[in-house]
């Protein structure tokens, strides 16, 4: 699946963050996996997993 989203240009976020939030967030209410929410954020499981889990 490809979304285009047009932000306003006070928005400062990059595309790897925005991606990184949507995977956290995914992940966090349970509707993807790890791997998936990984994937998402470009990352490898065991970088991505800090993410979602800031105090291990």
């Amino acid at each position: 699946m490809q979304i285009t989203i047009d932000l306003p240009d006070e928005v400062q976020i990059t595309e790897s963050d925005l991606r990184t939030e949507l995977a956290v967030t995914l992940f966090q209410q349970e509707r993807i996996t790890l791997g998936t929410a990984s994937q998402i954020a470009g990352l490898h499981e065991t970088k991505f997993q800090p993410s979602v889990n800031p105090t291990e």
